[in-house]
């Protein structure tokens, strides 16, 4: 059974696992909810280049959904450091991963690797 998020809400998640699949040349994956920001910094090690952070959070919890379109207030943070990063992850990746809300995504220009969580 996969261990969700505090976050999330889901039918059947009783029948949920972690596992992949790999789709036009993206892997996606449910992962336990104590492994995501693990599989994060290991993906941040792996990155030779400096990186990007986006973070995503809804701009109204109440109103989100508004003509079919999510309206979310986004920040963006370039050419950063592994470490910071890091640190950034570790001051408030916990509240992303468990909000069922926000998002994360960090990458780099150069391989266009890219890393999110995502509520598919």
């Amino acid at each position: 059974m996969l261990k969700m998020i505090k976050g999330a809400i889901v039918t059947c998640a009783d029948k949920l696992k972690e596992e992949y699949e790999i789709k036009n040349n993206y892997l996606i994956a449910n992962v336990n909810e104590d492994k995501i920001l693990k599989i994060i910094n290991e993906f941040i090690e792996l990155q030779k280049e400096e990186i990007f952070l986006i973070l995503e959070v809804p701009t109204n919890l109440n109103n989100e959904k508004v003509k079919n379109i999510f309206h979310k207030d986004v920040y963006y943070i370039d050419n950063i450091s592994k470490e910071y990063a890091k640190e950034i992850l570790n001051s408030i990746g916990l509240l992303f991963v468990n909000d069922g809300a926000g998002q994360i995504r960090i990458g780099n220009h150069v391989t266009h690797a890219e890393i999110m969580t995502d509520k598919i």
